[in-house]
């Protein structure tokens, strides 16, 4: 973490390096190494470094979204920055989408009592709260894309559940929204969120 600080990274330098570490894995591992056996894989300051800047350097820019997923949800805080990051890059041609989905599990507010992630947060009032560590991350990883994947195909409030020895589960990309639809540009802070509706989604 504190060879990130070399870079100019101000804040959350720790936070950044677990989740450059964990969406790696996630992004080239997935397949070959067990998501449990995830924590055993050392990484040096300099990969961290030569990751960061060739692959991910877009990554800081969720860190205030990561603040509120931790608050809002109870994640680990590289689970939740590597959550909205690869939420965004899946919905990257619906990001008002995107963000409706990650708003849902950062407030209930507006939830449908069918709405698939009422499921996810339940499991964290139950046992995820206070989890700490590179597994407890990658599990909840592993639980926020199986949601996701479940509610961009439309299904209802059931079982959304991630258990240790499931496979960590690919993630669904959407398809594009009209142009009207899109809203925020490049600035996840700025996305907006229409009325959900199942068209445009990515089969």
């Amino acid at each position: 973490a504190d060879a990130l600080g070399a870079l100019g990274v101000a804040s959350h330098r720790q936070e950044l390096a677990a989740a450059v570490h964990l969406v790696h894995l996630y992004e080239d591992q997935r397949n070959a190494l067990p998501w449990e056996g995830w924590a055993r894989r050392i990484f040096t300051n300099s990969e961290t470094v030569r990751l960061l800047q060739s692959r991910y350097e877009d990554l800081p820019q969720f860190t205030p979204l990561m603040t509120a997923l931790r608050s809002g949800l109870g994640s680990t805080p590289p689970a939740s920055l590597a959550i909205t990051y690869l939420i965004s890059q899946a919905g990257s041609s619906n990001r008002p989408l995107a963000g409706e989905f990650l708003q849902g599990l950062i407030s209930a507010s507006h939830l449908e009592p069918e709405d698939p992630r009422w499921d996810v947060r339940a499991w964290f009032l139950d046992h995820g709260v206070g989890a700490r560590g590179r597994l407890a991350s990658a599990h909840q990883l592993g639980l926020i894309i199986t949601c996701w994947n479940a509610w961009v195909a439309g299904e209802t409030r059931g079982e959304i559940l991630f258990e240790p020895d499931d496979p960590m589960p690919g993630i669904r990309r959407i398809a594009a929204a009209p142009a009207a639809d899109r809203r925020g540009g490049g600035d996840p802070q700025r996305w907006t969120a229409p009325p959900r509706s199942p068209a445009g989604l990515a089969r």
